[in-house]
């Protein structure tokens, strides 16, 4: 959630759902009749009757890797973090491979959590879908588990399912609000088949854990239908299971946890008073203890160990408060944020149950350039608490990007007064009510494109333009002085399979746009060395203006985009 974005109501799911749906995870049992951290197996005949429902050749076929022989042993504490895919194809590009070796692993991270979602049309439907283009495919999965186990990773593998329309406040934990006994019979037919092709995904690719669903807060109470899945996941997936709970009402209603290897939790819940305006760790920690001791008694309840299988908070200002403080008119904070984090490690890091953490999360479109944003990002202060609990090294300070030269040899042109048309965009131009790529009312001079900016706006180039022979990225940005405050933007770079480079510029606040934030109502110059980016990958075929997406749409005007080098 994402996402993230938590846990706090639907938005929170939203936040994740809608960004980047699939996150890191680490576990540590296997066998349903053990409390402790046996080794998972994966000798027993796999049965063949399950029907696929995702998009794949075959799923029959053993994987080729060889599994390395450098994974932690199971019985470890899980040093997680999630790992999020928003679209299938990615798990299984350069880019990703990248991100995985020189972002994640570098973290002192043992374990990722890989989570697609797939979909449902509301909270009130009964049949799941895994065919749509943001759910990572068959081949997705095995790939970016071999390349985590040959980098000594291991993987949780969390199911999780995105409402589409959640225009009523549904989400994953409102599924079944509304259901009779014939629905829920109908929903868990299709969820079984769901989560029985992952389990057997999860077997056939050696995945170390598994997890039987994530947030499902009414679903969840349904004892028997639980108990049944689980038993047939057991007769498929010879690992250990988990489950991945919301809120502390589910934690609380759940009575099939001895039916699973450890419990676990997402326990976006704390509430630091109003009256500490600038929390200290001392005071994140005395807000954590009275819900540190409830779970240390569901522990000992159910004889399972717990792992936080999501966990994570954007540098909002007063997030420390409530999950969604301070949303509408959202203040940078990136200390409150790096509190927050030690604040938790230090409440949960001696507890006798606390076998493992997932953080959320690095994904393929928030890893941002830069540590002034919102979301998570490699360089953000809190990733030296991530660092130093995991055991590893404080992040080295990355070198200075370029200065910005005086005069440029090469010049690519992409709009002045109009568009190359060498270049293409999306929103096409045959639809005026989102794009106007000829008006003149706001322009620096002659005409500028103006866009509501729903999602993202596109220029593409094809055949491929050679990034090699260009340094920078040059435009000029205007936001409407009634767009939503603070107005943000992301700028990346894409291939031909839409997946960005390894790093996206938060324009929200940045060293790359003139003045050092986004600002509404005036032309500001952006200038982003290609460098930023990271490492140009694979071909790059796009260009890609993103609003944030848990932000409502905006009006921008765009003029004079060019590419510079020498």
């Amino acid at each position: 959630m994402n996402n993230k974005s938590s846990q706090t109501g639907y938005f929170i799911i939203g936040i994740r759902t809608l960004m980047l749906i699939t996150i890191i995870l680490v576990l540590v049992s296997c066998n349903p009749t053990t409390q402790s951290s046996p080794i998972a197996t994966h000798t027993q005949t796999l049965p063949t009757t399950i029907t696929p429902i995702l998009p794949t050749n075959t799923i029959t076929q053993q994987p080729t890797y060889t599994q390395t022989p450098s994974l932690v042993p199971m019985s470890d504490f899980m040093k997680g973090f999630g790992y999020g895919a928003g679209w299938s194809g990615f798990y299984s590009s350069i880019t990703s491979d990248w991100i995985l070796e020189n972002t994640v692993k570098p973290l002192g991270v043992t374990w990722i959590k890989i989570q697609p979602a797939c979909n449902q049309e509301t909270d009130h439907s009964t049949q799941i879908s895994c065919l749509d283009k943001n759910v990572p495919t068959y081949s997705d999965i095995s790939h970016v588990v071999d390349k985590a186990h040959r980098l000594g990773l291991r993987v949780l593998f969390e199911p999780a399912i995105s409402v589409k329309d959640m225009s009523n406040g549904g989400w994953a934990g409102t599924i079944g609000r509304s259901f009779n006994d014939r629905q829920w019979q109908d929903w868990f037919t299709s969820f079984d088949q769901m989560i029985l092709n992952y389990a057997r995904i999860s077997e056939i690719n050696h995945i170390d854990y598994f997890s039987v669903g994530s947030e499902l807060r009414i679903a969840s109470s349904r004892e028997s239908e639980f108990r049944n899945l689980i038993a047939q996941v057991r007769k498929i997936y010879h690992g250990p299971i988990i489950y991945s709970s919301d809120q502390e009402l589910e934690w609380n209603h759940i009575q099939w946890w001895d039916a699973v290897d450890a419990i676990g939790i997402h326990p976006y819940i704390l509430r630091i008073p109003t009256s500490i305006y600038e929390p200290t760790v001392e005071d994140v920690m005395t807000a954590w203890r009275p819900i540190t001791d409830r779970l240390s008694e569901l522990s000992d309840k159910w004889n399972r160990p717990i792992v936080i299988t999501e966990i994570g908070y954007e540098s909002r200002h007063g997030i420390s408060h409530d999950y969604m403080y301070g949303l509408e008119h959202p203040k940078l904070d990136t200390h409150e944020s790096a509190v927050l984090y030690q604040g938790f490690v230090n409440a949960f890091k001696d507890k006798p149950w606390f076998r493992g953490l997932f953080w959320w999360v690095i994904n393929s479109w928030t890893n941002f350039a830069e540590p002034t944003t919102f979301l998570f990002n490699p360089y953000k202060p809190e990733v030296d608490v991530v660092r130093a609990f995991y055991g590893a090294p404080p992040e080295p300070t990355p070198p200075p990007f370029p200065q910005y030269p005086s005069s440029f040899k090469n010049i690519q042109d992409i709009y002045i007064d109009g568009l190359n048309p060498n270049w293409s965009n999306y929103p096409p131009n045959g639809d005026p009510a989102n794009i106007d790529f000829s008006q003149s009312k706001v322009a620096l001079s002659g005409n500028a494109i103006r866009v509501n900016l729903v999602a993202e706006l596109i220029f593409s180039r094809d055949p491929y333009i050679d990034f090699t022979n260009y340094q920078w990225l040059e435009f000029y940005v205007y936001v409407s002085p009634d767009a939503p405050y603070p107005p943000m933007l992301h700028v990346s770079l894409r291939d031909s399979m839409f997946h960005c480079m390894p790093y996206t510029v938060d324009l929200t606040n940045s060293q790359f746009i003139q003045g050092g934030q986004l600002e509404r109502g005036q032309w500001q110059q952006v200038d982003i060395p290609i460098v930023a980016m990271g490492p140009l990958l694979e071909s790059i075929k796009s260009i890609t203006i993103v609003n944030d997406p848990m932000r409502p749409p905006m009006v921008i005007y765009v003029d004079n985009i060019r590419l510079l080098g020498n």
